[in-house]
């Protein structure tokens, strides 16, 4: 064994002066196996792994501040975690890696912005919510982020409105609600840009309102000894003949008389 032990030493000596280094390791390891109590094989071992573990972090750190120049950001993070992992306290690949990770976030940042910017374009306001909301989860100062969200989600809400609205005409029949509709309509119209999703809305809310708000003749007949009364509007008394104007909606109208049933 010692012959063995001898050869592959003075074998791996020559790959490591010829800066074969992967040749001297293996020389290196074979002879450790060999006789693990022998210093200089164990040294070696250690030496030419070291050396190899500095020329692969070099490679690493080289890489990757070239594709860190090359606005290559996620290469750049790849090879810079791999060179971490060789050596950990490097304020080289900690500094590089910083570099990297704020660029890749301010790119996101910048496709997140885009891509509220186009849903804003369709009026899609939950997917540009969605995108304003991802920015700021990278970063909760954002000014634009912060402004978009709160645009799109009044947008958003108003949307809703309005078509709570249309899709029950309905509430239009009471002072209260009819008011409420009339003040969105003019919040509405006031929102700038309008897309032609909005406009449209506004149109149907506006036809809507001037529906409800328009009052209608009607002509009630009775015996004229028969008291009247129409709920929502009052007691009329007894007639042969009375015409009201009222607003669109579903009137209930009583009788009462002495001797008969309501």
């Amino acid at each position: 064994n010692y012959g063995k032990v001898l050869k592959l030493l003075q074998s791996a000596a020559r790959h490591e002066e010829g800066n074969s280094l992967s040749s001297a390791r293996a020389d290196y390891q074979e002879a450790v196996r060999l006789d693990p109590e022998s210093e200089e094989a164990r040294a070696g071992l250690a030496r030419v792994t070291g050396l190899i573990a500095s020329r692969q972090f070099d490679e690493l750190m080289s890489g990757g501040i070239t594709a860190l120049h090359a606005h290559d950001y996620g290469r750049a993070r790849q090879l810079l975690l791999k060179a971490r992992s060789i050596k950990p306290d490097s304020p080289e690949v900690n500094d590089a890696l910083s570099q990297a990770d704020s660029a890749l976030k301010m790119t996101r940042i910048a496709e997140l912005q885009n891509e509220a910017a186009a849903a804003e374009r369709s009026e899609d306001w939950n997917g540009a919510l969605a995108a304003y909301q991802s920015a700021l989860s990278l970063d909760g100062s954002i000014q634009f982020a912060l402004q978009g969200k709160e645009r799109a989600l009044k947008r958003k809400e108003m949307e809703e409105s309005i078509k709570s609205y249309l899709a029950q005409p309905g509430q239009l029949e009471t002072d209260g609600s009819l008011n409420r509709a009339m003040a969105l309509l003019g919040e509405a119209r006031q929102m700038e840009p309008r897309g032609p999703r909005l406009s449209s809305l506004i149109t149907e809310l506006d036809t809507l309102v001037t529906s409800a708000r328009t009052t209608v003749p009607v002509i009630i007949e009775s015996d004229g000894l028969t008291e009247v009364a129409v709920y929502k509007v009052g007691k009329l008394g007894r007639f042969h003949n009375k015409e009201l104007s009222l607003r669109p909606g579903t009137y209930t109208v009583t009788g009462a008389r002495s001797g008969y049933k309501d």
